[in-house]
């Protein structure tokens, strides 16, 4: 038995124009699953530096 729980963490980037949608990528990483059990972590479009936390990703590997 696979008690295994995917994480997706998509956002939203606030530096480029052609930023694909956060409902685009969750759509698109339920896709790759194929049906798997996974838990969706977002944020809004912010900006985000390497060294800082992602508020909404408590609790997923990121």
């Amino acid at each position: 038995m696979n008690n295994r729980i995917d994480a997706i963490y998509a956002r939203q980037s606030v530096d480029k124009k052609d930023s694909i949608s956060i409902e685009s990528q969750i759509e698109f990483c339920k896709y790759e699953l194929k049906g798997g059990n996974c838990k969706e972590y977002t944020d809004g479009p912010v900006k985000i530096g390497l060294n800082q936390k992602h508020p909404t990703a408590r609790g997923a590997l990121v």
